[in-house]
């Protein structure tokens, strides 16, 4: 029942005490607390009104803590801490908005919130907000003793907010790195997926290439030569050496499959082709088959063919692999012949044949594995039956001694010559003896 200034100075002085609690917010919360009590119940509720992040602060009748963001008015700080004890009043205002029309929007603000007053709060560096008072119907004005009450609030209040807004930016910072890595979480998962995704179509193109070696590959002399090049395809270099006729990509794509870069890409280079040779291509980011096969194999057909600057490149690349990171990356050559001959001849940089010094490999020819020749036949007939025919294609017991018992110069061009013409020669589902004579073989 006391005047309108004395329960505003009791509230100031009431809240001053509960601002001293050592928890910011519970500070913040019991201060506005007591400042509410001035007012009648009814009435509007006093506010405080943060910078840094723009935010207002409120108290509901049940004392519990309300923030949501708000946009200031422009001025509203800076004319606050001009006037005295930092109170910028709404009859301050009124009084001057017809010699300073800039204020006049400002006006309009405190009349919406039907404030009585805006203190400010701030400390020796910065402001870091403002204390708005309700008028709720008062009609005295405010008294000087009340600014005093209020500026010594602020100042207690200043300290709180600084605390407070350094807890609510890092309550933002550590709410945005937790999205963040959220968001990172969801990118890693992807990319684990895609990585996935594509170790599989690597690791079946290449079982595709090696397909028709691994399924033939029956007798001693080929499992003994798999297995050696099992035990090579570790090392960061290895070099193949085959017979004419001879295709080496099955070899290679099943020494990339037993190597530890199996699921990375496969990356064939035909030396016999000139879009091979340019160096501008292999210096490429781009397009470089130094760069596309990185975590996977390149296999360079007939190295003696390049260039010698681009064997260069790829001798640097080499030398590159420090021990233990051979997954990164490997390479595989061929050369028609002997390597050593190709060397004499300085068709192959001195720098390869360190590289691959203790990993050469001679593939074995057909005449060299007997005991697969049945199956190779069988497979070679059934495929060109298939695609003749649209169904596999036999062989009587006839034909497939006279087939077994061939030397097969050739290796497996011969091969696949002969069972062309044996295909089309063939007038049931199995290829005779005299069909097979029929087509010149002998």
């Amino acid at each position: 029942l006391g005047p309108e200034q004395s329960r505003w100075l009791m509230a100031f002085d009431h809240a001053s005490v509960a601002a001293l609690r050592p928890e910011p917010f519970e500070a913040i919360r019991a201060c506005l607390e007591e400042l509410r009590r001035a007012g009648p119940a009814h009435g509007t509720r006093p506010e405080l009104m943060r910078l840094y992040p723009p935010e207002v602060i409120s108290v509901d009748v049940a004392g519990y803590l309300h923030t949501e963001p708000i946009q200031l008015p422009d001025q509203l700080g800076e004319l606050a801490a001009q006037e005295p004890e930092g109170v910028l009043r709404t009859d301050v205002l009124d009084a001057v908005q017809v010699r300073r029309p800039e204020v006049r929007g400002l006006l309009s603000w405190f009349q919406a919130r039907q404030a009585m007053s805006a203190v400010v709060i701030r400390d020796e560096e910065e402001i870091h907000g403002l204390l708005v008072l309700p008028s709720n119907g008062r009609k005295s004005p405010m008294a000087l003793e009340e600014a005093h009450s209020a500026r010594r609030l602020a100042e207690r209040l200043a300290s709180l907010f600084s605390l407070s807004s350094s807890l609510v930016r890092s309550r933002q910072r550590e709410s945005a790195a937790i999205s963040q890595v959220g968001e990172l979480q969801t990118e890693l998962e992807r990319m684990i997926l895609i990585l996935e995704a594509d170790a599989v179509r690597h690791r079946a193109f290449a079982e595709r290439l090696a397909r028709p070696l691994l399924t033939t590959a029956h007798g001693a002399t080929a499992r003994a030569a798999l297995q050696h090049a099992a035990a090579l395809s570790a090392r960061p270099a290895v070099a193949l050496q085959f017979s004419p006729g001879m295709s080496p990509v099955a070899w290679a794509a099943a020494i990339h499959l037993s190597s530890p870069r199996g699921s990375g890409p496969l990356v064939i280079v035909d030396g016999s082709l000139s879009p091979d040779h340019g160096l501008e291509r292999w210096t490429d980011e781009r397009v470089s088959p130094l760069i596309l096969a990185e975590s996977g194999t390149l296999v360079v057909l007939d190295l003696p063919a390049l260039p010698e600057e681009v064997q260069e490149r790829i001798a640097q690349r080499l030398e590159r692999v420090a021990p233990g990171e051979e997954t990164r990356f490997g390479c595989l050559f061929t050369c028609f012949g002997q390597w050593d001959e190709h060397q004499r001849q300085g068709r192959i940089l001195p720098r390869i044949t360190r590289q691959v010094a203790e990993s050469l490999l001679t593939l074995p020819t057909l005449v060299e594995r007997p005991e697969d020749l049945r199956s190779l036949l069988l497979e070679r007939l059934a495929r060109w039956g298939a695609r003749l025919r649209g169904r596999p294609l036999g062989a009587l017991p006839a034909a497939q001694r006279l087939l077994v018992d061939h030397v097969w110069p050739g290796n497996e061009l011969e091969l696949e010559w002969v069972c062309l013409k044996a295909a089309q020669a063939a007038a049931a589902e199995a290829v005779t003896a005299a069909e097979l004579q029929s087509t010149g073989f002998v």
